[in-house]
């Protein structure tokens, strides 16, 4: 049997660090918005890749996820930010103490590479939003570090309850372009591109949207070598391109692949793709999403999955009024309102006027494999 691949194996790509690094420093532009579906790799080419990188060339970079603080996402904005105003070898017991909300604090010491600095963090529990953004940016700017913020789940801060934080956000590295320089990534496409394409949005046109370039078979060549290093059950690489793309192309989904598969080479190729895809399917709770749906929505998501592109036809609305009930067609509200819905809680995505897919391709699959398809 098998040893199970570890679950840090990661495939470098210091060339795209390299990449964006370099567009950085030669300050034409001051940020970039990557873009990718979830479990595509963004975290991890963020931490493993381009903070080494970054570090390398005198950086001192803070990151923050939003998608884990997307109720109070100041509170990882503010950790992050304070992260980039201490000197490098700070201990971890300090730099926890600065992104807590006390009353003041001074420090002082030397970063290497940068040269003796100080900062003033003063932060006060009742403070307002703007003001502890400002208290973090003071420290940072006292700091005199050359930072690199990474905000990782950016398009949090495209909801319309954190309107007066994207502003003073935006506000506040308007004037830093020069020692702060950002990376904005998210797992909706959608929603990135409205923060920063949207006339209405603080960060309209403030970073350039591209998609992060996906892995390829050379990841999947690699991750094979690696493996069958560890098996006397040697796997062929046509049969990890085969579990490849029967993942989506999902790199996180192909370690599970391959650990399922180290574990039990006797179950075979088949057995460890399948375990993969139901071990997301249970992880991402998605029985119990689809349950708590309105059963438009549920009807839209079908007819998306089947890729149906006629939402609002009159057919379709037939369809729809006849399989809620309705005893007439659906008026145009009725799916209109799905969409919209549906957009919100980023599970589709509109591509073009009148054409959606969903964010997450697992879920679509899920969709078409594992529930009752209407006959609508």
């Amino acid at each position: 049997m098998g040893k199970q691949v570890p679950s840090g194996w990661h495939f470098a790509r210091p060339e795209l660090a390299e990449h964006h690094l370099r567009a950085l420093d030669l300050g034409l532009i001051s940020a970039t918005a990557l873009y990718a579906r979830r479990r595509f790799g963004k975290t991890e080419f963020l931490m493993k890749d381009l903070t080494p990188a970054a570090n390398a060339k005198g950086y001192v970079v803070g990151y923050c996820n939003l998608w884990q603080e997307d109720q109070e996402p100041i509170e990882a904005l503010v950790e992050a930010i304070v992260a980039m105003s201490t000197p490098k070898k700070i201990s971890a017991k300090l730099r926890s103490k600065l992104a807590a909300p006390v009353a003041k604090l001074k420090l002082n010491g030397k970063a290497v590479g940068l040269g003796e600095g100080g900062a003033e963090v003063e932060f006060k529990s009742k403070d307002k939003v703007p003001l502890r953004l400002r208290q973090a940016f003071k420290a940072f700017d006292a700091s005199g570090n050359h930072g690199l913020l990474l905000i990782d789940e950016a398009q949090v801060l495209a909801d319309k309850k954190h309107e007066a934080l994207e502003k003073a956000l935006r506000a506040l590295l308007d004037t830093r372009k020069d020692r702060m320089k950002v990376i904005f990534t998210g797992s909706s496409e959608d929603r990135l591109r409205t923060m920063f394409g949207s006339e209405k949005k603080a960060f309209y046109n403030w970073a350039r949207v591209e998609p992060l370039p996906l892995l390829n078979e050379a990841f999947v060549r690699e991750l094979t070598s690696r493996a069958n290093k560890l098996t006397t059950m040697k796997l062929q690489l046509s049969d990890t391109v085969t579990a490849f793309n029967a993942l989506n192309r999902v790199p996180e989904l192909f370690r599970r692949f391959l650990s399922q598969y180290l574990s039990h080479p006797f179950d075979g190729v088949e057995k460890a793709i399948e375990v993969s895809k139901q071990s997301v399917y249970v992880e991402e709770g998605f029985a119990k999403r689809w349950v708590k749906m309105l059963p438009a929505d549920r009807l839209i998501l079908q007819l998306v999955a089947q890729s149906n592109e006629d939402l609002h036809g009159i057919a379709t609305l037939k369809q729809i009024g006849k399989a809620l009930g309705l005893g007439k067609p659906a008026d145009r509200a009725v799916p209109q309102n799905s969409l919209r819905r549906l957009r919100e809680r980023q599970i589709l995505i509109q591509t073009e006027p009148g054409a959606y897919r969903f964010e997450d391709e697992t879920f679509r699959e899920w969709v078409l494999t594992e529930t009752l398809i209407e006959e609508i």
